[in-house]
């Protein structure tokens, strides 16, 4: 158990040690590499080391940019012929490997000419490379790189007919490697669409300039640079309209006559009318979305707006004002409990309650008024987003004379089928410069 246990143990320590960082050391006087890792097999951490720097007078920066491997290596499958040879040749093998050997090499070149078209294109050149659409590359690829893959396809077969010893095992594997990767860049290029993308965070209220640019092995395109003003409109501040249920009541007072309590005659009373809990009125609100609790289809919303009560009982303002806070439902549909300030009748001077006795000459009964803050609830509907007021998206191209060519419109063109068969015509793959 305890052999068990340490052989364990020396197996964690081991898998720790080799998933830690590996250090890249430059010596900044000689400008030499020394420590480094010499293989790496798997995504592997490292932390790049300058040494000998003089950091009183200076600022560094350290950049690692990678440039992918070439993956058509025909001289690895040329020493792998040449050592399975020296092991000796089976009968009738010598023919196919030569075969196979020409057409694999014919494919690495015709591949990575197709690689370099922005370079080796007429007018074109590393430091200035031209456009070449997907239909273009379609037609270089019918062209030159879809014979030469049947053909290596075809002497691969041949190849593991006849030859089957095992020393053949790794021309067999260079060369299928050459075959599965012609295969992926023709997956790619008869792919229905070609798009790019990039996660990234546009907020509100911000407008932004977005640049796209083409480039090859980062050297910036001749007239492949689009600038687009991005002015996304948001539901931060809305304005909506409805009905606004209020505890400010509009009352008003008059004098009934009610019979006495003996039976004997009448007398005259106050009479108080709009008693009811709730009264409605119309509501006008700007509504602002809090940030960080605001969703597409629900959000909590700050508001506050006028507020317009239907007639008045006793000369009492209509207007009034709502301050609340309340849920959107979609940004359509507000609903908004809060405060609304109203300007209320209060009982005449000299009266408390309905009922009591008016005595009979009694001047006009004028309610005394007041404001008063009273709890009241809003259901309101979207009116408008103010995206007339400098909100509105927008996505517009550069102006004539920027850089910006009609290929650069943003629509993915849908390329031709490519074929095993057929030269395209020579106008098809004239570079856009």
């Amino acid at each position: 158990m305890r052999t068990f246990v340490t052989c364990w143990m020396g197996i964690l320590l081991l898998t720790a040690a080799t998933s830690a960082q590996q250090p890249v050391v430059v010596d900044w006087i000689t400008k030499t590499l020394g420590d480094h890792p010499t293989t790496v097999d798997r995504d592997t951490n490292v932390v790049i080391r300058v040494e000998n720097v003089n950091d009183v007078l200076y600022k560094y920066s350290i950049n690692l940019t990678g440039t992918q491997r070439d993956n058509f290596d025909f001289q690895a499958i040329s020493q792998a012929i040449t050592g399975a040879k020296s092991q000796g040749e089976s009968p009738g093998c010598e023919q196919p490997a030569k075969d196979l050997g020409d057409s694999s090499k014919a494919l690495s070149d015709a591949v990575q000419a197709l690689k370099k078209l922005p370079e080796t294109g007429t007018g074109c050149s590393a430091s200035s490379p031209c456009h070449y659409t997907v239909d273009q590359t379609n037609a270089k690829w019918d062209s030159d790189v879809s014979p030469k893959l049947k053909a290596t396809k075809d002497g691969l077969e041949r190849f593991k007919v006849v030859c089957r010893d095992p020393q053949y095992v790794e021309v067999t594997r260079q060369v299928q490697a050459i075959v599965n990767n012609a295969d992926d860049l023709y997956t790619r290029l008869s792919a229905k669409e070609h798009v790019v993308t990039k996660q990234d965070v546009l907020k509100p209220d911000v407008d932004y300039k977005l640049i796209i640019a083409e480039t090859y092995n980062d050297v910036a395109v001749k007239n492949q640079t689009a600038t687009l003003d991005l002015k996304p409109a948001n539901n931060r501040l809305t304005l909506s309209g409805g009905v606004l249920f209020t505890e400010v009541q509009n009352r008003s007072y008059s004098t009934v006559a009610a019979p006495l309590p003996s039976g004997s005659g009448t007398q005259n009373v106050l009479s108080i009318s709009g008693l009811s809990k709730f009264t409605p009125a119309a509501i006008a609100l700007l509504n602002y979305q809090i940030p960080k609790l605001d969703w597409d289809t629900f959000g909590i919303t700050f508001s506050s707006g006028p507020t317009f009560r239907f007639g008045s009982q006793s000369n009492t303002t209509i207007f009034g004002y709502f301050v609340g806070a309340g849920v959107h439902l979609y940004h359509r549909v507000y609903i908004t409990p809060g405060m609304n300030l109203g300007q209320f009748a209060d009982f005449p001077s000299g009266y408390s309650h309905a009922g009591q006795p008016v005595p009979s000459g009694s001047a006009t009964l004028t309610p005394v008024t007041r404001w008063t803050w009273r709890f009241s609830i809003g259901v309101s509907y979207k009116a408008k987003d103010f995206s007339s007021f400098g909100l509105s998206g927008s996505v517009k191209p550069a102006a004539a004379g920027a850089g910006q060519t009609p290929a650069q419109s943003g629509t993915n063109q849908k390329p031709a089928k490519p074929s095993n068969s057929g030269n395209a015509n020579d106008s098809s793959t004239t570079p856009k410069t």
